[in-house]
């Protein structure tokens, strides 16, 4: 009976020996990648290179814009001086009127009211490079002349000029529900369109 624990016992020393020299020495395939979107690391925390100085040293005059709860407040510089230079409807950039020096009150997205009597509004927003000619008057032909005419002496421009900047004319809704919403522009110039 001892004989047989040992044969036994033996037995299954030799077979567990073979089973491990031949797993063990086979190699494992390599693993199969699924997924072939690139691997990118989550960039988390704060900067490795703190920046230590101002990047502006010079004094200058920061207007913010009035927040909402849809509008982040947005540090605008005003310019200084008699002239100020804008973007054109074709990329060149143009000398006119100082239109801040004529301004009669802020308005959001650092925008500026220019004009506001009865018949029209003007208003110019830095952020668009664009001017807003708003039509109040059911007499639009009288309103849009007056505020044309108001257009060309505030920015100092000529017509040809006038029609190098972005400007949208336009027509409220107790206006003229016909004509609202769209963007009339200058009469003088050629995408200007008549109101009807």
């Amino acid at each position: 009976m001892r004989n047989k624990i040992i044969i036994v016992v033996t037995l299954i020393l030799v077979v567990s020996g073979i089973a491990i020299w031949f797993f063990a020495g086979k190699k494992q395939p390599a693993p199969v990648i699924e997924n072939t979107e690139p691997i990118i690391p989550e960039i988390t925390g704060e900067p490795t290179t703190p920046i230590k100085e101002p990047i502006v040293t010079t004094t200058i005059e920061v207007v913010t814009s009035t927040p909402s709860s849809t509008t982040p407040t947005i540090p605008f510089i005003k310019p200084v001086g008699k002239t100020m230079e804008i973007i054109s409807t074709g990329g060149e950039i143009l000398s006119i009127n100082n239109v801040y020096n004529k301004s009669i009150g802020d308005l959001s997205l650092n925008g500026v009211a220019l004009k506001d009597p009865a018949k029209y509004f003007i208003a110019y927003y830095p952020n668009e490079q664009g001017f807003i000619i708003t039509l109040k008057t059911s007499d639009v032909t009288t309103a849009r002349t007056e505020a044309e005419n108001a257009f060309l002496s505030l920015t100092g421009t000529n017509k040809t000029t006038a029609c190098k900047l972005n400007v949208y004319l336009t027509v409220p809704l107790e206006v003229n529900a016909d004509a609202a919403g769209k963007n009339f522009g200058l009469s003088f110039c050629p995408n200007g369109k008549p109101i009807k």
